[in-house]
């Protein structure tokens, strides 16, 4: 190997070109040896299984914004309340040909216009996608913006400028809560109805004494007097009477 090496720097350009050659190879060859589940090119998979796959990527940018409040905020007060992290966004530029099938087996038929057409799609229903890479693998993601750049010396190549935004998502949880029953008297009082995380019990519709503050008053119904007038007149004369002869005892006194 090391006489072979010394003969290559000693043949110039013709030995450098074999040099490039030698190590292309090795390159290939160590990148074909990755396990199948790497993927080998970036491409764009959607929910309903559509997968674009890039010829070529120039360009992958991540970004993570935090957005701070522009307005003063209170001395001693806790300052990531006043912060927040908004969705990651991921940026791609790439290039897809139809003139790539020999050295990009991974796209299988699909045309350029094929490409446009099915990115589109995407693009208008909304379809949640992920981005995976060489290097990284990024989920949940919405296309936010198509940019297609066209510049003298591109060719017939569709070159595409594609943003994400990552959609968060948080897990829901449902619980179910049970009022417990009243008392067997039928009428609850003060800690009689409970909260409880238990099954089984359906109260329905139970009496509940309310607070004497609360409730509203009764309005008292006047006694009826029944007593005859005759009788009346007669008890009225006696008490006439009474308070006649008392008042003249208390004047001999």
């Amino acid at each position: 190997m090391a006489l072979l090496d010394a003969i290559l720097d000693r043949t110039g350009a013709i030995g450098a070109r074999i040099r490039g050659y030698a190590l292309r190879a090795e390159r290939d060859r160590v990148y074909m040896s990755r396990p199948a589940h790497i993927p080998k090119r970036t491409k764009i998979i959607a929910n309903n299984g559509v997968t674009l796959v890039f010829d070529a990527v120039t360009d992958i940018q991540e970004n993570y914004p935090t957005k701070v409040t522009s307005f003063p905020v209170e001395d001693k007060s806790t300052i990531s309340d006043h912060v927040i992290n908004q969705n990651p966004t991921y940026s791609v530029t790439g290039v897809f040909s139809d003139y790539s099938a020999d050295m990009n087996t991974e796209k299988g038929s699909m045309s350029q216009q094929e490409f446009r057409q099915e990115l589109m799609k995407i693009r208008d229903a909304r379809k949640v996608v992920s981005l995976t890479s060489p290097v990284d693998t990024f989920t949940d993601l919405i296309v936010t913006n198509i940019g297609l750049p066209r510049k003298s010396g591109d060719g017939t190549s569709l070159f595409v400028d594609i943003s994400f935004e990552k959609i968060r998502k948080v897990s829901a949880e449902v619980t179910t809560v049970y009022i417990d029953s009243v008392k067997k008297s039928g009428v609850a009082t003060s800690g009689d109805t409970n909260i409880k995380n238990n099954t089984g019990k359906n109260v329905g519709n139970q009496p509940v004494k309310v607070p004497p503050s609360l409730a509203k008053p009764v309005p008292q119904t006047p006694a009826v007097d029944n007593t005859p007038v005759s009788l009346a007149r007669d008890i009225r004369d006696k008490v006439v009477a009474q308070d006649a002869e008392i008042e003249r005892l208390q004047q001999q006194l």
